[in-house]
């Protein structure tokens, strides 16, 4: 490439240089004689040089798609996983973190932003929930649960045992990424490495994971308007990993509606605490 470089610049001053040789003859009578063959080496000199230009652009194009081929190749060598390594390579690597910052989207309907910490048995959560154009703040903590509605000054109480919002409590922590990994569990039936892709500033590698509908994705549909009824047998997600399997990005079409998943922050700190008594109501 250095050497197309090396014409391009030689051909360019000459190029440049033509026209101080238009009419450079001895007298009147050499430059009319001379002047239009100067011209038109001129032009001839222009043209090769767009031609060498493009044959440079060209080059740069196929550097830039052997760079990209070396990246893939590089990843497929050092993180291809299989269907049978998949899941715990994914629950290795979030093992090494305790916290995470987790935005979730279900089509329009439902997208919810969260802190969680998961150093405890019962995670702790904090996570604004938009729905239906009303928007919710919760507060997970030391197995109690903390709604306020917009517009609310209080906080209600409510025990996640409670079989009127427990299950939706138990619902909003399966949208984290540690539960969508266990929902993995025994259910994926291949692995494909995509290659990789950037996704936020990171190159990441993409994989096609096909898995059993019904142990992946009911119990994130179930109570959302009957849709698990409409489940196929198989879904096909793609999930983002970095070098150390760390999961970053999973979306799913479930139900007509497309699921999508990122994780950020990983490690990063996290406090969790209960709102003042002053600002909690109990559920009466």
């Amino acid at each position: 490439m250095s050497t197309i470089r090396g014409r391009l610049a030689g051909l360019a001053a000459l190029a440049a240089a033509a026209p101080l040789l238009v009419g450079c003859g001895a007298d009147d009578g050499a430059a009319d004689a001379s002047g239009p063959v100067t011209v038109a080496a001129a032009e001839e000199l222009a043209a090769e040089a767009a031609a060498v230009a493009e044959e440079l652009a060209a080059a740069e194009r196929e550097a830039a798609a052997d760079r990209k081929a070396v990246d893939a190749a590089d990843v497929v060598e050092r993180d291809a996983l299989t269907a049978d390594s998949l899941v715990a390579a994914l629950t290795s690597a979030m093992e090494q973190y305790e916290t995470a910052h987790v935005e979730v989207a279900i089509g329009d309907l439902v997208s919810v932003s969260a802190d969680v910490d998961y150093a405890d048995a019962d995670p702790a959560m904090r996570a604004t929930m938009s729905m239906a154009g009303d928007d919710l703040r919760l507060v997970l903590v030391a197995g109690e649960v903390y709604v306020r509605q917009s517009g609310d000054a209080a906080y209600l109480k409510l025990d996640k045992d409670n079989p009127m919002v427990g299950p939706q409590i138990e619902e909003l922590l399966g949208m984290g990424p540690r539960a969508a990994v266990d929902g993995l569990v025994d259910g994926v039936r291949s692995v494909e490495l995509l290659g990789t892709e950037d996704v936020d500033g990171a190159r990441l590698a993409h994989y096609a994971v096909e898995v059993d509908a019904a142990a992946f994705a009911q119990p994130l549909v179930a109570d959302v308007g009957g849709l698990a009824s409409d489940l196929p047998e198989r879904l096909v997600m793609d999930l983002y990993l970095d070098d150390e399997d760390l999961l970053h990005r999973m979306e799913v079409e479930v139900a007509g509606m497309t699921l999508v998943i990122d994780v950020s922050k990983w490690g990063a700190p996290v406090e969790v605490k209960a709102p003042p008594a002053s600002q909690v109501k109990s559920l009466s």
